[in-house]
Formats: structure tokens, C-alpha cells, sequence
């Protein structure tokens, strides 16, 4: 094989057989050119003539090219659904707890407004946001992440999987006897506040440690607010959620690729 100062290398011979790959090297004390040789092995002879023929006809970078480009749109579609999802859901929350004077947002969940007289809405909040927290997971797993966010994903899954069966099985009517609807639906809420805290601490890794740092101290004051059971647990509920919403719609907004979301830093292997 011969190399030129500008070209690449080229081979000398078709065979199989070893060749002497010839370049030059400059002599460090005159400064002209000297021969040099090195032997290449068969089997690196062919490969690297398959190399340069596969190159030269642009088949092998054109399949990874589209590749990649088909798998950045569909991410950047599964972030955008992520964002929608999320906040319709969070809006949703927040309009009910303003707009409804007959449960109390500091002191009762947000999941008695799915039995009240803004049933439908709510409900369709849950399967809406269900929708928002699957396609934020599949887009973090269609990512080049490290394992831990590959965990992530799989939470996020959970915690969309849940939110979906909660907008069928609503919870029991304060007051009112204990249904097997309610009891999912309670189950289904235990599940959705261990995965998605979790989730979101290992996603927002990627945010920077101010974002981090952020998530941490909001998650500690929800749950903290949590343990004190002092009349709270609507507050601290919606805290929690507050948290969990906002970090799923910054880590999808870098994902969807808008400007200025340059908190999300991706890295495979860290």
C-alpha cells in the first residue's frame, strides 16, 4: 500500500497475500524524505479494501447517516409527546385545584377530583400524562445512555403504566365504603410515587448539579411535608408532583431539541 502526502492509502495488490505497505517518513537530521516499510497482514489487507470500496460507493456511511437521523426524529417526536402529556396533566392539577371549591388542595389528593364533578376531566389527566410519561421513557431509552439512565427509562415506564390504569380505576369517595377500584387505584399511587422520585433522581443527573441539587431539595421537602402528617398531604402531594412534572418537561425539552434546553448532557458510558 502507498500513501501520498494528500491521498489515502492505496493498495498495491488485490491478493491475499501479506503486502509491504511504503510510506515516508523524514529524516530528522537532514530533513529530506526516507522510505519506510511495514509489513500489513492479509487478513488487514482485505479488510482494509473492503474499508475503502464500501466508502467509495458512500453504501456504508449513507445506511449509518439515515440510521442515526431516524432515530434522532422519532426521539425528538417521543419528547415532544413527553412534554404535551406532562403538561396537560400538571395544568390539569392546577386548574382543578383552584377551580373546584369542594376538596381542599392543601389537605386532599388530587386524585379525589376523579370522583367529583370534574371526574371526566381529571381522569383524562391521568390517561393523558400516562401517555406523556411512556413516550418520555422510550425516548430516554432510545438514547445512547449509561445504565443508570437506561433504569430510569424503565421506571418512567412504570410510572406511565400506572398513571393509565388509574384514569379506569378511580379512587374510593371520601367518606364513602372501600371499593376494589379504590384500593387499585391506591395501590397504583404507591407505585407511581416510589418509581417516579426515583426515576427522576437518576435523569436529572444529566441537568447539571444545580438541577440536581433542585430536585433533591424539592423531593425532601414533598416527602418530608409527607411524614409530618399534619393535615399536608394534599401540599405535599402536589409538591412531589411539581418535581417530578418540571424535570420530566426540561430533560424532554433537550431530547426534543428546542434552543436554550442545554441542561441535558448525554454521555454513553458515564
Amino acid at each position: 500500500m502507498r500513501r501520498s502526502l494528500s491521498g489515502p492509502w492505496k493498495p498495491l495488490e488485490s491478493n491475499s497475500q501479506p503486502l509491504i505497505a511504503r510510506a515516508t517518513a523524514k529524516n530528522p537530521i537532514t530533513g529530506n524524505l526516507r522510505p519506510m516499510s511495514m509489513r500489513v497482514p492479509a487478513v488487514e489487507t482485505r479488510a482494509c479494501q473492503q474499508s475503502l470500496s464500501e466508502n467509495s460507493t458512500g453504501k456504508g456511511w449513507n445506511s449509518f447517516s439515515k440510521e442515526r437521523v431516524g432515530i434522532l426524529v422519532s426521539t425528538r417526536a417521543l419528547a415532544r409527546v413527553a412534554i404535551l402529556g406532562v403538561s396537560y396533566f400538571g395544568l390539569t392539577i392546577l386548574l382543578l385545584s383552584i377551580l373546584d371549591p369542594d376538596y381542599n388542595p392543601i389537605s386532599q389528593a388530587a386524585s379525589d377530583y376523579g370522583v367529583g364533578r370534574f371526574a371526566i376531566e381529571m381522569n383524562l389527566g391521568f390517561l393523558v400524562g400516562g401517555i406523556g410519561f411512556i413516550a418520555f421513557a422510550w425516548a430516554v431509552g432510545r438514547k445512547e445512555t449509561p445504565r443508570r439512565s437506561k433504569a430510569g427509562s424503565v421506571l418512567f415506564l412504570i410510572a406511565g403504566l400506572v398513571l393509565i390504569m388509574d384514569s379506569y380505576f378511580t379512587t374510593n369517595i371520601e367518606g364513602g365504603p372501600v371499593t376494589l377500584h379504590g384500593t387499585i387505584h391506591g395501590l397504583g399511587g404507591l407505585f407511581f410515587f416510589v418509581t417516579a422520585p426515583i426515576g427522576v433522581l437518576l435523569v436529572s443527573r444529566k441537568l447539571g448539579r444545580e438541577r440536581m441539587l433542585m430536585t433533591v431539595a424539592g423531593l425532601v421537602v414533598g416527602f418530608a411535608l409527607l411524614a409530618v402528617n399534619a393535615g399536608l398531604s394534599g401540599l405535599a402531594e402536589r409538591v412531589i408532583l411539581l418535581v417530578i412534572f418540571s424535570s420530566v418537561i426540561v430533560a424532554a425539552s433537550s431530547l426534543a431539541g428546542f434552543p436554550g434546553s442545554r441542561f441535558w448532557r448525554i454521555r454513553a458510558g458515564r
